[in-house]
């Protein structure tokens, strides 16, 4: 934004400081904040609300359901293992009930992060963690995994308290909560993510979709209260939107507030899907002491590609212990790193199983456009009865994927700027959070860096996606210039323990 707009929000923060009583949403917004959003929707995109020509001769897969029109055809074509989810109108409810997080403004100041802090994050690393970077390569080229690591191990730096500061208690928030180093926070000029959040928003999006299959069931629909809960009530769409609240309130565990500040990116940098994940991961360690109930998912992070069956599955029964593996090498991440000792114990009495949160980042190509052998491997995920989403898209130009039709991928869109709502009622206003029309492009279009997530309940579901993860993410090599047979390649490598001395 241009200096005039930035002087004007600093201002308005600084007032905002001076009073005794901060509160932390506002009710009414001036002349001004409607001219700055007017001005975000021009330079972002006026979103047109047009339905797009879908091909109802062909099937729609969404999220691991199959949608397609009633015709004898359709019904001869479709796979033998797909779950059906009905037809066209279904889809479009389907669709509909999906949450949508997009750029807001006029939020709470943000933190401004230090360019080379990382305290958030640094703080509970495992000690095998420096040693990643040694032994392989990181598989994502459009992130610079390298940089990361030298962050997690410089020194924080601390600022003295100034007039850039504000308490965390005007904001009613205890500091203990977001791990600063002490009770006081430095402020950005940053009260909306247009232009630089897509990402963070596409992050929040992949991570409700797996908060809202745990908690209300795959086939619950936003207009008809259809749920196979366990939360006891289909109304607990509303909690789920509170956790993902623009603000630094303890019942906002998820919001864009702390997963920028554990991400260690500056308010208005624009952050790579691994990151993300890497945000996501610790606001989930984090949250579980914000809500108990954020504790019943497990975060699991496949930052090389790699995943180690016994590890994940130790998770997954909730008999995960750092000391069984912390002296091995291995390139993954999950929550129970960052969770208390309480909950890692291997008494089968003293702990739960877990559902799981899968999380790979992918790389589909070295270009700045994809490989065209990974397009039917990203257009598969989309059958999977466990997908809960991928995001990337153009780079810097993030979105949500939750579907395709034959060569078309069916997104949403976070590129609409809203003004932030007050949610302290407890029936308020859910519309801005759903969005009933989809948004479609040529699956050849997709950024090659992007990232993945599985949601698995049992142990059982969990079991069988480890085992069909290896050929759902490969590709055939084709070799007719060689005249030989075709080879067959895994994006995703799944490894027991023993043999970490051999990657």
């Amino acid at each position: 934004m241009n200096h005039c707009k930035e002087n004007s929000i600093f201002s308005r923060n600084k007032n905002i400081r001076r009073r005794s009583s901060v509160s932390v949403t506002r009710s009414s917004f001036t002349t001004l904040d409607h001219i700055r959003s007017a001005w975000n929707q021009l330079k972002f995109g006026w979103s047109v609300q047009l339905w797009p020509n879908f091909d109802r001769n062909s099937i729609i897969y969404m999220l691991g359901r199959c949608y397609f029109d009633t015709s004898p055809d359709n019904h001869l074509n479709a796979p033998k293992d797909i779950v059906w989810g009905g037809n066209f109108s279904d889809f479009t409810e389907d669709f509909a009930s999906r949450l949508w997080f997009t750029y807001r403004d006029s939020f709470p100041p943000l933190l401004k992060n230090s360019s080379n802090n990382h305290n958030a994050c640094a703080a509970n690393l495992p000690n095998s963690l420096s040693s990643i970077f040694i032994r392989r390569p990181s598989s994502c080229y459009c992130e610079a995994t390298q940089t990361d690591a030298d962050r997690l191990k410089a020194k924080p730096t601390i600022k003295s308290k100034d007039r850039h500061f504000v308490s965390l208690s005007a904001y009613g928030v205890d500091s203990t909560s977001i791990k600063t180093s002490n009770s006081f926070i430095p402020l950005s000029v940053q009260t909306s993510d247009c232009g630089w959040g897509c990402m963070f928003r596409c992050g929040q999006m992949l991570l409700a979709q797996a908060l809202v299959v745990h908690f209300l069931g795959r086939d619950w629909r936003l207009m008809k209260g259809k749920s196979t809960n366990i939360s006891g009530g289909s109304d607990f769409n509303r909690q789920i939107i509170k956790w993902f609240n623009d603000s630094w309130s303890p019942s906002s565990p998820l919001s864009l507030h702390r997963l920028v500040h554990v991400s260690g990116k500056k308010p208005g940098e624009w952050c790579g899907p691994t990151s993300v994940c890497t945000a996501i991961l610790h606001v989930m360690a984090q949250g579980s002491s914000l809500d108990n109930r954020l504790g019943q998912i497990e975060v699991y992070l496949a930052r090389d590609r790699v995943i180690y069956r016994q590890e994940i599955m130790d998770i997954a029964r909730g008999s995960y212990t750092k000391d069984k593996i912390r002296t091995k090498l291995h390139f993954t991440d999950h929550t129970a790193n960052y969770r208390s000792q309480v909950n890692q114990t291997n008494d089968p009495e003293n702990t739960g199983s877990s559902a799981i949160l899968l999380l790979i980042p992918l790389m589909f190509g070295k270009e700045n456009c994809i490989n065209p052998c990974y397009i039917q491997v990203i257009l598969s995920l989309f059958s999977d009865p466990t997908f809960v989403g991928l995001i990337g898209g153009r780079r810097k130009h993030s979105s949500y994927y939750v579907g395709c039709q034959n060569d078309s991928l069916i997104y949403l869109d976070p590129h609409f700027t809203q003004p932030t709502q007050r949610l302290d009622s407890l029936k308020f206003p859910i519309d801005s959070w759903y969005c009933p029309i989809p948004k479609t492009m040529n699956a050849a279009k997709l950024d090659p860096c992007c990232a993945v997530g599985f949601y698995c309940r049992t142990r059982g579901e969990l079991s069988d996606l480890i085992d069909r993860l290896p050929v759902l993410l490969s590709i055939n090599k084709c070799a007719e210039e060689t005249s030989k047979s075709s080879t067959v390649k895994s994006i995703v490598e799944v490894l027991s323990l023993e043999e970490m001395d051999g990657v």
